[in-house]
């Protein structure tokens, strides 16, 4: 299960770095910093529990 949340935050970042990148929207750097921001943290809770 771990696995996968790990795997849905890594999306996540990715995510979010492609929102803070885009031209075309104006919020997209604010929403891409709160969803990175989101992501590594989920990240890092996920990999630790997944080592366990």
């Amino acid at each position: 299960m771990w696995l996968w949340i790990d795997r849905g935050a890594l999306a996540g970042i990715a995510l979010a770095v492609a929102l803070m990148v885009q031209p075309w929207w104006s919020d997209g750097l604010r929403w891409g910093f709160f969803l990175a921001i989101a992501a590594v943290i989920v990240q890092t809770v996920s990999s630790r529990m997944a080592s366990k």
